[in-house]
């Protein structure tokens, strides 16, 4: 069992880390959205990412460590999908009317 490596690793993050209020960018979490960092003709995910909230919306930050350029996009809501679900009947419900 190597154990070096998670030890290396771990000493990289803390040394690249940009503080507190950023989390590592993790892309199997629905809760962290990805924001792209352009890289000349082509684009890398940001490292790290960070919800600000400005006053008036909600803001997406990301970079990829200490000391490097913070890139912004404001989040937007999305519209609930309001279609019904017919392929599951047991969400569908019969109501009786009186009388």
């Amino acid at each position: 069992m190597d154990l070096t490596s998670d030890s290396d690793s771990d000493k990289e993050n803390d040394r690249i880390h940009p503080g507190p209020t950023w989390m590592r960018y993790d892309r199997n979490n629905p809760e962290h959205y990805r924001i792209d960092i352009p890289e000349g003709d082509m684009t890398s995910t940001a490292l790290f990412i960070r919800y600000v909230f400005d006053g008036e919306e909600t803001i997406l930050e990301g970079c990829d460590g200490k000391q490097t350029p913070i890139y912004r996009k404001a989040l937007h809501a999305r519209s609930a999908d309001t279609r019904p679900n017919l392929r599951d009947d047991k969400l569908i419900r019969c109501h009786r009317h009186p009388g």
